[in-house]
């Protein structure tokens, strides 16, 4: 994935409770609460499945400095499955417009 997209630091998806439930960075997903992060607060309130981009933080499972691009997960009915999303390294974007 770096290879092809070097701007790109993981994939995720966080369950409804705000539970990491995949990542691409550990087969074996740590013990991570999300839902306090601005991303999961906006789709868990706004039923749009709109794409949300999230303030910079320290990733909590790399440590890194990350943005991460959001999308929802619900069913048909509109229920609150989740959210998928990216985290984006700040170092290649900091690099890039330098």
């Amino acid at each position: 994935m770096q290879r092809i997209a070097p701007q790109i630091k993981s994939l995720f998806v966080v369950a409804a409770d705000g539970k990491l439930r995949a990542s691409s960075l550990r087969s074996l997903v740590p013990a991570v609460d999300l839902s306090d992060r601005d991303y999961f607060a906006h789709h868990r309130k706004d039923v749009s499945r709109n794409v949300f981009i999230g303030k910079p933080v320290v990733g909590r499972v790399s440590s890194d400095p990350v943005f991460s691009i959001t999308k929802r997960l619900s069913t048909r009915g509109g229920e609150f499955l989740g959210v998928v999303g990216v985290n984006m390294d700040l170092a290649y974007f900091s690099r890039f417009y330098q």
